[in-house]
């Protein structure tokens, strides 16, 4: 009788060992929602567009006097919102960076610099950076740092961080016009699809035919390519850069209505979260 049920022990031992060891229910858990979120994905609302500063290349990059027209351009254009990264640039091309923030400047609360936190995929955090170009007076500043999971796909981010003494908004926040309590987390929804989201390259964003694509719209302006830390997963679709991520937490987040501070609301992932409205505190 112990011979009959000795194989088929070690065998359910084999299992549990290799469990433990490497993780495959986690492997396990991860395919059943790439296909779950793959088959339930639906189109971003068309609010959003992304210009690539890099057009998905790493070696590719625009001077920050290109990047000062492209503000310009965008405001004359009826962006709603224009969240750019802070340049990495910055400091090669003096002229340039004077520009950058002159176009700031003029773009008064409608530009905003944001600071992309470098992903460490192995600790499952970022951090924020800090960077040469200073930020013009008045300009706001907000940051995206999204921590991510074993395989490197993003997760959560939080309303707020600290961040050189201070308190700034999640990117995410900003581009919802809706305001979270101070360190409130955010979940994104995964079913939205980001190749639904309009990508554009720096020379076809700065022809004047493509004024009607970011007419009220908020437009991401950032580096898309993978170095660094950049990109992470994103359930049911290949890697991403962190403004998808962005753009998907703002999804999650649609339904949202003017009502009393603090209500409860439920996103459609299960997630259940304090906020209260912009202008209601």
């Amino acid at each position: 009788m112990a011979e009959r049920f000795k194989t088929p022990l070690l065998a359910v031992l084999a299992v549990l060992v290799l469990n433990q060891f490497l993780g495959l229910s986690q492997v396990l858990d991860h395919g059943y929602w790439n296909s779950w979120y793959d088959l339930r994905s639906r189109p971003a609302a068309r609010d959003f567009a992304v210009v690539t500063l890099d057009d998905g290349i790493i070696s590719h990059s625009t001077s920050t006097g290109r990047q000062a027209e492209l503000v310009d351009a965008l405001a004359a254009a009826g962006a709603s919102k224009v969240l750019i990264d802070f340049p990495i640039e910055a400091g090669t091309d003096l002229a340039g960076d004077a520009a950058l923030r002159a176009s700031l400047i003029r773009a008064g609360d409608r530009a905003v610099l944001v600071n992309r936190a470098q992903i460490d995929a192995l600790k499952g955090v970022g951090e924020l950076r800090k960077h040469r170009f200073v930020a013009p007076e008045g300009t706001p500043v907000a940051f995206s740092n999204w921590t991510v999971d074993f395989a490197g796909y993003f997760e959560q981010t939080r309303s707020t961080a600290l961040h050189g003494g201070q308190r700034l908004p999640a990117a995410a926040m900003i581009a919802s016009g809706v305001r979270l309590a101070d360190d409130t987390k955010i979940v994104p929804t995964f079913g939205t699809d980001p190749q639904s989201v309009p990508s554009i390259a720096v020379p076809d964003a700065l022809d004047p035919k493509s004024v009607s694509t970011f007419q009220n719209r908020v437009v991401f302006v950032t580096r898309t390519s993978f170095e660094q830390g950049r990109g992470i997963g994103y359930f049911g679709h290949r890697r991403q850069a962190q403004a998808y991520a962005d753009i998907a937490a703002v999804e999650a987040h649609r339904d949202l209505r003017p009502a009393a501070a603090c209500q409860q609301v439920i996103n459609d992932e299960g997630v259940v979260f304090p906020r209260d409205v912009l202008g209601a505190a």
